[in-house]
């Protein structure tokens, strides 16, 4: 008895059959052991011969498309339980009677409660929470000027577009590399950081105008960053990819360390010791959710007549004391 796992690539589900034959044809024709409901499959692809068990022998039938095993094309071929073989776009491996299928996958495990993020009332909700959040930026970043229609409108698109261009990417490897595309569940996950990422940056901002002074605060700001990236990048790799944890942590380690890494080495070449002048480091802030007071471009221009006129009665009062 042979146990023979398929799997087509356009459905990505695997099933199984249970032959007591020591010699089992597989095709699309009605006739065969196993049929596949695979076009590019001929009506008598394979024939198995498992009469020695010492010697299990696959045969192609000279076939349109062939059988390869890995990259390598197979006419005759000895062959031992667990090998696999592709025929047209279906993957089959045959087994022993001692085969055991893996343990069943838990419904609550980390990646099936990503999967049950995709209600569409949850992409409608958040949906309209970044067009909100878009009007609301546009709107208390405010500061004395003329606000079209465009900047509304361009404010909005760019919190929805980031979105929807990085979960197509990922569903694309969902789809290649898991056989379904999981655009729904990536594309709430995906707002749902985009939506966390602007008002933690909200939240950082409001902190830097209102405690003046406080060290450390770009590097703060940076790494908070990074830790929503990498949960996001850990997560979406969860769900596009069948890589092991182990793997899955290596690759986020890996995307840290190069993260860090080229942010020391670009702050590392913008010293002061690599510019042909020294870098301003004087910020202006628009006056929009400060608990402080703050002054307005337009105020500061105003302003800016005033100061000239103290900096040069200054300049005088000191050149009239060294004479």
């Amino acid at each position: 008895m042979v146990i023979v796992e398929i799997l087509n690539t356009t459905d990505g589900q695997p099933r199984y059959e249970r032959i007591d034959k020591q010699q089992v044809s597989i095709g699309r024709a009605p006739d065969n052991d196993i049929i596949l409901l695979d076009p590019y499959v001929d009506g008598h692809h394979l024939r198995l011969d498992i009469t020695d068990p010492d010697a299990w022998t696959i045969s192609d039938l000279a076939t349109t498309n062939g059988t390869r095993r890995g990259k390598e094309p197979v006419q005759v071929a000895q062959f031992a339980p667990g090998d696999q073989f592709r025929i047209g776009k279906t993957f089959i491996r045959i087994y022993d009677r001692n085969f055991q299928v893996a343990e069943a996958l838990s419904l609550g495990d980390l990646e099936h409660r990503l999967l049950d993020f995709n209600s569409l009332g949850i992409t409608i909700g958040l949906s309209l929470f970044m067009i909100v959040t878009g009007l609301a930026s546009v709107f208390l970043s405010f500061s004395g000027g003329d606000i079209k229609p465009v900047t509304y409108i361009r404010g909005v698109t760019d919190l929805l577009i980031t979105p929807v261009l990085f979960a197509m990417a990922a569903a694309l490897l969902a789809r290649i590399l898991r056989g379904e595309s999981r655009f729904r569940p990536i594309y709430n996950l995906s707002l749902a950081f985009a939506a966390f990422a602007v008002y933690v940056d909200l939240v950082l901002g409001v902190l830097n105008y209102n405690l003046p002074g406080t060290t450390g605060k770009g590097f703060l700001t940076f790494s908070i960053n990074v830790i929503m990236v990498v949960v996001y990048f850990w997560a979406i790799m969860l769900l596009t990819t069948r890589l092991k944890t182990v793997w899955r942590n290596l690759l986020t380690l890996l995307f840290v360390l190069g993260i860090y890494g080229s942010h020391f080495i670009t702050y590392y070449s913008h010293r002061d010791a690599f510019r042909p002048f020294p870098s301003y480091d004087a910020r202006l802030y628009a006056p929009d959710w400060l608990f402080r007071s703050g002054i307005t471009p337009a105020d500061y221009q105003g302003s800016l007549p005033e100061l000239f006129d103290e900096a040069d009665e200054a300049a005088a009062e000191d050149s009239e004391n060294e004479q």
